[in-house]
């Protein structure tokens, strides 16, 4: 279902967010690639970075924005953590979700004090289900829709010289877009588990990743700049920090392939007669 509104969220800096540029939405998140390009021969198979510079032709200082979400700024993102905590006069809704991690690992040492306090604390702030609060994620997520049928968003925040989460993969395709700041990337080229399930997650849960994946070449190490976008198919290993230098705020939109494949629908339909 398409995500709730957020029209009664005010932003200072993203009023109205149908600013956006005009075309197709994913083909605006992925240029200069061909959309028909990227599903035949990247799509689930390979991780890629769609550099803005390139999209604009230009060096990457004076590239124009061309991503399909008005280009954000820090205030904008202090409001959208603001939202995601509760602090507006608004309740948040169910399903987001505001987590601080601090040396890699969940606290809930900021619940009272909030997540400027977090941030000014060394600690990265991770939005789950941001479209829930956040206009421009919200209409960028119901676009991306038109092509990739269901699309969520999380947001990142990390001050400079932290690291949300270790090394892990996930179950399912995501596409980062850099909002605000830089982020330094690994993706590391071969996927321990393909095409993962929840409970194949490695570097979650207690589930490790093997050693000769960490200690390979990662296929993609990149400092992403805002308007860059790194898609990365479901199982591949990564992580990512901020060096001494920069702060970042991105945004993962989620592709949530797991829920898609012929074994996960036949499992579903076993276990619904065998329990009926």
């Amino acid at each position: 279902p398409p995500p709730p509104s957020a029209s009664h969220v005010t932003c200072s800096g993203m009023v109205a967010a149908a600013a956006e540029p005009a075309g197709d939405a994913f083909a605006n998140l992925i240029a200069p690639a061909d959309v028909d390009g990227f599903f035949r021969e990247v799509w689930q198979r390979e991780p890629r970075v769609f550099s803005l510079a390139d999209a604009a032709g230009t060096s990457a200082a004076g590239a124009e924005w061309r991503r399909p979400i008005p280009r954000p700024n820090w205030t904008d993102c202090c409001d959208m953590l603001t939202y995601a905590w509760g602090a507006a006069p608004v309740e948040v809704p169910d399903g987001c979700e505001l987590l601080v991690f601090q040396g890699k690992q969940l606290t809930h040492g900021y619940d009272v004090h909030g997540p400027c306090a977090a941030l000014l604390n060394g600690a990265s702030c991770v939005v789950n289900h941001a479209e829930y609060v956040w206009p421009a994620f919200t209409e960028l997520c119901r676009q991306l829709r038109d092509r990739l049928v269901h699309v969520y968003c999380n947001s990142y925040v990390t001050p400079p010289g932290c690291q949300a989460v270790p090394p892990h993969a996930d179950d399912r395709d995501v596409f980062v877009i850099q909002l605000c700041g830089c982020k330094h990337w690994r993706v590391w080229g071969e996927a321990p588990v393909k095409f993962p399930y929840p409970d194949e997650q490695v570097g979650k849960s207690g589930l490790p990743i093997p050693a000769q994946v960490l200690n390979a070449k990662p296929a993609i190490e990149c400092v992403l700049r805002p308007g860059d976008v790194l898609y990365m198919p479901r199982g591949y290993v990564h992580e990512a920090f901020c060096t001494e230098a920069a702060s970042s705020w991105h945004a993962t939109l989620a592709v949530a392939t797991h829920d898609w494949s012929w074994s996960k629908i036949l499992s579903g339909a076993v276990a619904e007669t065998l329990d009926s």
